[in-house]
């Protein structure tokens, strides 16, 4: 794999044995808001920076692992790029049981990683109705 520019850290992924009670405690510690929850994890970040807390396979009441690492690149070349929903493609290697994900960002991501999806928009639906309930909207 051959890349022009490391351009960063992208995104990390942890396997954790309760995702929600890590995303609590990430949310604390940086303020960083839901991305999108599904059964086996939680997605906190956006799309320069990304924390990924997901259910550990066999649980061992560990500290959470770092199972993968996002770095984003220019102009990467390797055989077997894949297509991905961040709107880039990647190719990826295991360094020392590390899975490292290389990407280049090519165009618009999936509506998926866009704010506004996932679970936090239903949560937003739920504030603005128990607004109109009883609390007052400021004018414009």
């Amino acid at each position: 794999m051959k890349f022009r520019d490391l351009r960063g850290v992208q995104g990390v992924v942890f396997e954790v044995d309760d995702p929600r009670r890590e995303a609590r405690r990430w949310r604390r510690a940086l303020g960083l808001p839901i991305l999108r929850t599904g059964p086996r994890e939680v997605v906190l970040g956006g799309l320069s920076f990304f924390v990924v807390l997901r259910l550990r396979l066999q649980s061992t009441a560990g500290a959470p692992t770092l199972s993968e690492l996002h770095v984003a690149v220019e102009d990467l070349s390797s055989r077997g790029l894949e297509d991905d929903s961040l709107g880039g493609r990647h190719a990826s290697v295991d360094v020392s049981g590390l899975r490292v994900v290389v990407r280049e960002l090519m165009g618009p991501p999936s509506a998926a990683w866009l704010p506004g999806s996932g679970s936090g928009s239903r949560r937003r639906r739920s504030r603005r109705s128990s607004r109109r309930r009883g609390a007052s909207k400021s004018k414009r």
